[in-house]
């Protein structure tokens, strides 16, 4: 079984380009995705000091995320 830790005292609440952002709230819609057993997301500083979202999924037992995770570069591009 895959499991993800978070650390504790990790942000919740972040604000991302004026928009406040739940990250607990994109975990619970990753983690509605076919395939997706568990999931964390974090926001991190990026090159030009913003911060960016990343997220890691652990896969449900036998799924195959390998198509998911194009679909979902796929959909990170249109932004």
């Amino acid at each position: 079984m895959s499991k993800i830790c978070k650390k504790h005292g990790e942000e919740t609440k972040v604000k991302i380009r004026g928009f406040r952002v739940e990250l607990e709230e994109i975990e619970c819609l990753l983690r509605q995705c076919p395939g997706v057993q568990e999931a964390a997301v974090v926001a991190r500083p990026y090159r030009s000091g913003d911060l960016q979202l990343v997220a890691c999924v652990a896969p449900a037992p036998g799924a195959d995320l390998h198509a998911w995770g194009h679909a979902a570069r796929r959909a990170a591009r249109r932004d």
